[in-house]
């Protein structure tokens, strides 16, 4: 039923406004569109699919994908920054005292940094030649903040060829990062009241880093990658912290698919309920033999792969709570319970291929438009 996996790697009293900025990741086989809110992956400008794969196909395998953080300060008040789709729980800037200065308003109203591998190989080929001006995009990356402000002294990642702890370009120091072509997103779940889960906020900064590599290697041209950090920059200390990423897969036609786990891999995935998919909404659809669409962690072990239906059962999380509960592999106070007899933090974790073990095809669901989370 599927021939290749694409993986992703692993208001308001303030008059600080979201400014909702969208950019293109298309280094490779994939054009996916990245925001500055905790949701990606979904376009701006027409509210639709946002990963495209093949580029230029009119195919997608995702509808959006956002991050998911819960967790209990030692006073067992629950903390959430949940965003879904239109509905943000993060939002554009690093943490700050001081979130209406013009200082801070100028350089993260967007918050988004688009970099490429050519331009800091030139950059460091030419830094010292007379009458040298660097690109914008090495320029402006966000090294340092404004520590007057409240905001860390060091942001995003740079190589500080004289050790000084100042990102200057023009001493030769360079943006850090992975991949041919990148997008560096900070945000923080602070400055705005909640808008997905109406929960209390965490106090956190978040820092993702997209990237891609052009190759002629299919796996590694198929493929999204993603480092996310998380800096806890408030006093509050939390326990049973919680991180996920949410996705609507829809593998072209949303409404006949499947989803599973593989826990040894630490990979979820969606896949097309039949080897047909038909196109739908403009998309031309992948015809037969779709592909499917997977998400794996490579640096850390998944610890649950859970879903929810669009109608019927599980439901869609609402409340904090909710959300929590979800990011704990449980739905309704339990786990989710492997052919209905043992508990399981991994849903479907058999194999569809061989439909062997524990999956929606052996179960005898009927497809639809499924919602993941790991």
């Amino acid at each position: 039923m599927k021939t290749l996996i694409f993986m992703v790697i692993c208001l308001v009293q303030v008059m600080h406004t979201l400014a909702q900025t969208q950019m293109q990741l298309d280094k490779n086989n994939i054009n996916a569109s990245l925001s500055n809110h905790g949701t990606f992956f979904n376009n701006l400008m027409n509210v639709s699919s946002g990963y495209e794969i093949p580029k230029g196909s009119g195919n997608h395998t995702l509808y959006s994908m956002s991050f998911l953080m819960s967790g209990f300060e030692t006073d067992s008040s629950l903390h959430v920054a949940c965003s879904n789709y239109t509905n943000y729980d993060l939002f554009p800037g690093p943490i700050s005292n001081n979130y209406n200065s013009s200082d801070y308003l100028l350089k993260y109203t967007s918050s988004m940094w688009k970099i490429t591998r050519e331009q800091v190989n030139y950059h460091v080929a030419n830094y010292t030649s007379t009458g040298y001006v660097p690109d914008p995009a090495v320029t402006n990356w966000p090294g340092n903040g404004n520590t007057a402000e409240g905001i860390a002294e060091q942001l995003a990642p740079y190589v500080d060829t004289n050790h000084d702890l100042i990102y200057n370009p023009m001493d030769g120091d360079y943006p850090y990062f992975q991949g041919d072509l990148a997008v560096y997103i900070i945000m923080n779940d602070e400055v705005q009241q909640h808008m997905n889960t109406g929960g209390t906020a965490l106090g956190i900064e978040v820092h993702a880093l997209f990237y891609q590599y052009a190759s002629t290697d299919d796996e590694i041209n198929n493929t999204t990658f993603l480092n996310a950090k998380i800096f806890n920059r408030r006093d509050t200390n939390y326990v049973h912290f919680r991180f996920g990423l949410f996705m609507d897969t829809d593998i072209g036609n949303p409404f006949d698919d499947y989803i599973g786990s593989d826990s040894v891999r630490s990979l979820a995935f969606a896949y097309n309920g039949d080897n047909n998919d038909e196109g739908i909404f403009g998309q031309p659809g992948y015809g037969t033999n779709p592909p499917a669409f997977g998400v794996k962690m490579l640096n850390e072990a998944a610890g649950a792969v859970t879903y929810y239906n669009t109608s019927g059962f599980p439901v869609a999380p609402v409340t904090p709570l909710d959300h929590y509960t979800y990011l704990s592999a449980m739905w309704n106070g339990s786990l989710f319970m492997n052919n209905g007899t043992t508990p399981t933090s991994f849903a479907y974790s058999g194999n569809p291929y061989t439909s062997s073990g524990w999956n929606e095809v052996t179960e005898g669901n009927l497809t639809g438009d499924r919602r993941l989370i790991i």
